[in-house]
């Protein structure tokens, strides 16, 4: 680089720190600055410095035509904006309603798929604009159980796998849901299964790292394998998970005082891994099933697949409706506790 050129670069430095300096350019403040993990997708605006309170008792609800939101209103706010991002996508929120009412229904919300949902404040007084910071994301889904008609949990052990996708597109078709209890050194392998999984409002469960035998594990040894197994799906769901499915079935005094979490059996055992067999399957459970049922499968094996195409459709026609494992526990009115075990969640009534 000659002398030219050397001054040429150097006289550019300080006309851009003049022009910063005199403000005759200004550095926009995104959303993307609120205290949150999330990257919320925006237009640059001022007044997003929570000099006026974030929406308070957010939360969503699935109803028959859409997802219906709600909050306290908050005192000096003209408006409120909305904001929604599809769970497990990649990207950022968007800007979809502004609206005065402390209500609203998101009617374009595609059916079954799980969303969430941001909300912040908007103040307008003297021509000047003050929006709030956000609010906690809240998760809202299509998807709509009724509490007076049968359920069962469908489960998936071992996973994930080559075959997850198939059994996932049945459970898409029929608008349903199921819990997969996931093998944490299995999941790299499949980063795209597991999101879609928790893009579809499906449940996501531990079943260690290494599929080990836990029941009385050292304290040091249940911890590790159930927090690395946490960290995996975390890192690519930013969730970690709720439920343990232990291993082989194995819960003993050491596991009941470490395992941190509610422990997840099943009442029908459908042996998939012993028959490889998608009839015997099938009939293992449509021979069996009844509401409140927790059922017992392996989302490894292409028989399973296959006996999923006719499970599902089959026990939908019988007016099951298929949920996860923490959604049967709410419409039963079981509380789930760190260390207890679960087989099934009948009506109260029975």
């Amino acid at each position: 680089m000659n002398i030219t050129q050397k001054r040429i670069r150097k006289l550019a430095g300080m006309f851009l720190l003049l022009v910063l300096l005199t403000g005759m350019v200004s550095v926009p403040c995104t959303a993307a600055e609120e205290t949150s993990e999330d990257v919320i997708i925006v237009i640059p605006d001022e007044g997003t410095d929570g000099t006026i309170d974030q929406p308070a008792s957010f939360r969503a609800e699935a109803v028959k035509n859409g997802i219906r939101l709600s909050w306290q209103e908050v005192s000096g706010a003209q408006k409120y904006e909305i904001f929604r991002k599809i769970c497990g996508a990649d990207g950022g929120y968007e800007l979809i309603k502004t609206t005065k009412k402390c209500t609203f229904n998101d009617k374009t919300a595609a059916y079954g798929v799980s969303y969430y949902y941001k909300a912040r404040a908007v103040s307008e007084l003297e021509k000047k604009t003050n929006k709030s910071l956000f609010c906690k994301k809240v998760r809202g889904c299509t998807y709509h159980i009724d509490p007076s008609k049968p359920m069962v949990a469908l489960t998936f052990d071992d996973g994930p796998s080559q075959y997850t996708s198939g059994i996932l597109d049945t459970l898409e078709k029929y608008e349903s849901r199921a819990t997969f209890f996931e093998v944490g050194n299995r999941i790299n392998q499949y980063p795209d299964t597991v999101l879609r999984i928790s893009g579809m409002g499906c449940e996501i469960g531990n079943h260690s790292y290494d599929h080990a035998l836990l029941g009385n594990a050292s304290a040091s040894k249940i911890h590790s394998e159930i927090s690395r197994t946490d960290a995996r799906i975390k890192a690519i769901t930013g969730e970690k998970t709720q439920l343990l499915r232990p291993p082989y079935g194995s819960i003993g005094s050491s596991l009941r005082k470490n395992a941190g979490k509610p422990m997840i059996l099943w009442s029908i055992d459908t042996l998939d891994w012993k028959s490889r067999n998608a009839d015997t399957v099938y009939r293992a459970v449509i021979n069996q099933v009844k509401d409140g049922d927790i059922i017992l499968m392996h989302d490894i094996y292409s028989s399973t697949r296959t006996a999923v195409t006719r499970i599902v459709p089959e026990l939908k026609k019988r007016g099951y409706q298929l949920v996860t494992v923490s959604e049967l526990a709410q419409y039963r009115n079981v509380k789930l506790t760190a260390g207890g075990r679960y087989s099934q969640m009948r009506p109260q009534n029975d």
